[in-house]
């Protein structure tokens, strides 16, 4: 049976070895720290939030982050 450990490092490893396309829609404050989070553990992001792009960066992506922080009415 597989340790906490183990079974993060495998997953880190499959993770690097496929390199996923990550599609973030994140508040401007935080877009940066984000960015670099999933680029360090070995995916891409993708900084898509206009709504004429949802379509086809969703069919692409692999995985979807959302942290709107405070919302707005643009982003509501």
């Amino acid at each position: 049976m597989d340790t906490i450990i183990e079974s993060c490092a495998k997953a880190a490893d499959k993770v690097r070895d496929i390199c996923p396309l990550v599609h973030c829609i994140t508040n401007y404050v935080t877009v940066n720290d984000v960015a670099n989070c999933i680029l360090a553990i070995g995916a891409s992001p993708i900084m898509a939030d206009d709504i004429a792009e949802a379509a086809d960066i969703t069919s692409i992506s692999k995985a979807l982050v959302i942290n709107m922080g405070t919302l707005n009415a643009r982003t509501v």
